[in-house]
């Protein structure tokens, strides 16, 4: 059994289920923390907040984990409650899964995307190198409704290095942090190639110990668990889309007027069939406004006090 833990309504409160008290109150719309423990309906089971949202509910059958919803299908997925706005800021800690690392998939973290008609997205990217995160929205263009170009952002670290055999050397500091159990990408590399332990490197330039052997070297990537990922869509201004696990961030200009899309924003559900993947979720948060990024920083470093208290922590 599963569901979500109470939406909060404001900065004072603080609910038995939730443990967390709302850093930035400025727009908020929506927060859900799901919980393995709770029903697998969660109608009356969530605090509304301030502004006049409806309530979450769990669409479909998602599987639940320590402190998080697994989304395998487009079936599967919450509806958070909370329409479009003109200008949005949405947040979550995701982590994809092995099918999305290997191959060509893009779970939807979370959005009402209808490609070239309406709405906009938060998903999984596998098209750079480091894997990573795209955000997109459609704007009106000369009267018709356009597709703005994607923003991206890698979900991992990515560094310059060299393969011989099972042992990694990398020369180039990375953008992020290479850990024990991240997944190395790059031209040559063996797939499944992981970090079993350090040599010299303890998350940066040195030599690293992996599964497998490869004869490979250049720019790769180590990609790793849970990371916090924040967009912030302005109306008319820019796109901006941050991995504050990473302490990275990327932005796009968009001088065009949003479209709004239909329906409420839907949580984890995935692109389509043929590209969606398995998307874990542990926690989601929407405000109706552009979020400075000292707000999102200072989120941030909530929910990442939150997720470590937790049973089994989850690391952001």
């Amino acid at each position: 059994m599963g569901g979500l833990a109470n939406i909060i309504a404001d900065s004072s409160y603080n609910g038995p289920n939730v443990g967390y008290s709302l850093p930035v109150s400025r727009g908020a719309r929506t927060v859900l923390f799901p919980r393995v423990d709770g029903p697998t309906s969660i109608a009356n089971k969530v605090d509304v907040l301030a502004g006049g949202v409806g309530n979450a509910t769990v669409v479909g059958t998602p599987g639940y984990g320590a402190g998080y919803a697994s989304f395998t299908t487009a079936s599967n997925y919450f509806n958070s409650g909370s329409l479009d706005a003109s200008t949005t800021t949405i947040m979550a800690v995701v982590r994809a899964s092995q099918s999305f690392i290997n191959g060509p998939t893009q779970p939807i973290i979370g959005g009402n995307f209808t490609l070239g008609v309406s709405g906009l997205h938060l998903a999984f990217d596998d098209n750079i190198g480091a894997k990573g995160f795209v955000a997109r929205r459609v704007t009106t263009v000369s009267g018709v409704p356009t597709n703005s170009s994607p923003l991206r952002l890698q979900y991992g670290a990515s560094f310059t290095a060299s393969i011989s055999g099972s042992t990694m050397t990398v020369t180039g500091a990375p953008v992020g942090v290479i850990a024990i159990g991240n997944t190395i990408f790059g031209s040559n590399v063996t797939s499944g190639t992981m970090v079993v332990s350090g040599g010299t490197g303890t998350g940066g330039v040195g030599t690293y110990n992996l599964n497998v052997s490869s004869n490979a070297s250049g720019a790769m990537a180590a990609i790793g668990d849970w990371a916090f990922v924040a967009c912030s869509f302005q109306n008319g201004g820019n796109i901006t889309i941050y991995n504050k696990t990473l302490g990275i961030s990327n932005f796009l200009a968009v001088t065009t007027s949003h479209i709004a899309g239909a329906g409420n924003f839907k949580v984890g559900t995935s692109f389509s069939n043929t590209v969606g993947g398995l998307c874990d979720i542990a926690y989601w948060a929407e405000h109706n406004v552009a979020l400075t990024t000292f707000e999102i920083d200072s989120i941030y470093q909530a929910v990442k006090s939150k997720l470590s208290s937790y049973s089994t922590p989850i690391i952001i």
